[in-house]
């Protein structure tokens, strides 16, 4: 489990972090299962509405589902509070981004490809 000092929790964080803390696989299991389905299902709502600002803030997930890379048009991402150690380098192929969010992670590194992301302005 990542550690994420000073996160102030909500309800569903707590639920999630006894699930992990816990001795029992299945829980943990169905935790990470649930937070890829609704990281996929927000990012199935941004394409459909065509929106350019997506949250994936909160879910603690410890991987990106490859479908995020399809948000050509997006220009807000916010990947806080999660349990990410590294970024892919298909992160480059969201061009449109001004704004990266990637506070609260155990990030080791951060691909080159973040490099060509030449209107992004913010990144946290």
């Amino acid at each position: 489990m990542c550690n994420l000092q000073g996160h102030r929790a909500n309800l569903r964080d707590v639920l999630y972090t006894a699930a992990m803390d816990s001795d029992l696989e299945q829980p943990r299991k169905s935790s990470e299962k649930w937070a890829f389905a609704e990281a996929k299902r927000r990012i199935e709502a941004a394409r459909v509405e065509r929106l350019t600002t997506l949250s994936l803030s909160g879910l603690w997930l410890t991987s990106l589902p490859p479908e995020l890379w399809t948000l050509k048009a997006l220009k807000t991402l916010d990947l806080s509070v999660n349990c990410l150690t590294a970024l892919p380098k298909e992160l480059g192929a969201l061009k449109a981004l001004t704004t990266l969010t990637l506070s609260y992670n155990s990030l080791e590194a951060v691909p080159e490809e973040l490099g060509a992301l030449k209107n992004l302005r913010s990144l946290k």
